[in-house]
């Protein structure tokens, strides 16, 4: 089961899709996830628990979801709550407001209040059989806007409490600044490539040996 554009995209049937660079993103996904023996078949007695820390299941719906920082990761937890919980978006969250969002999300207890369960929780058989027959899915983002939105959120208006001139030169030289150091390898779950994200977070191996 898939996103019904990435069915577009990897079809064939839609060839003028072949240029709009998300739909060449969508099919390198398809792609790598149809190669990957991660995705293969799930039927062994061994699961890898160093991984897959951040997929989240939806068991009222069939949804497995894996959370990856700065990909829309607030409003995706959010629905899936709401989903999952039988509860109205507005009562969850203040859709105004996506900071007080942010913190009612990632603060505290949010998925257990309302029936969202680490995937990890769950003895290797019922593991084995929500990997093989739930929805599953990943939200990706253009690199680009998710570094923006990354240094954005944590390392300019964080320090700097939003009180900037957006555009200023003395902000760019901040964020030149903050480009070098994750050029230079600056880590955080917040800006590392969503390929290494989608490996540690997402993957989770269940084998025979």
């Amino acid at each position: 089961m898939r996103f019904t554009f990435v069915s577009y995209c990897v079809s064939g049937h839609h060839p003028n899709l072949s240029s709009i660079p998300s739909c060449r993103r969508a099919r390198t996904l398809y792609a790598r996830c149809e190669d990957s023996d991660r995705y293969a078949r799930y039927a062994g007695v061994h699961v890898d628990h160093r991984n897959g820390t951040e997929i989240w299941v939806d068991d009222r719906n069939h949804v497995l979801y894996c959370l990856i920082p700065k990909v829309a990761c607030t409003t995706f937890a959010a629905l899936i709550a709401s989903s999952a919980s039988k509860t109205r978006l507005e009562k969850l969250v203040n859709l105004t407001n996506m900071t007080d969002t942010a913190n009612v999300v990632h603060g505290g207890h949010f998925f257990d209040d309302h029936n969202v369960t680490r995937l990890k929780s769950y003895d290797i058989g019922e593991i084995a059989i929500r990997l093989k027959t739930y929805f599953k899915f990943v939200a990706v983002r253009h690199p680009f806007d998710r570094l923006l939105s990354a240094w954005r959120d944590k390392k300019e208006f964080t320090t700097y409490h939003k009180q900037v001139n957006i555009g200023s030169r003395e902000q760019m030289e901040r964020f030149h600044t903050f480009l070098q150091e994750v050029a230079d390898g600056s880590k955080d779950k917040h800006w590392n490539p969503m390929a290494a994200a989608i490996h540690v977070l997402c993957s989770t191996t269940v084998s025979s040996g």
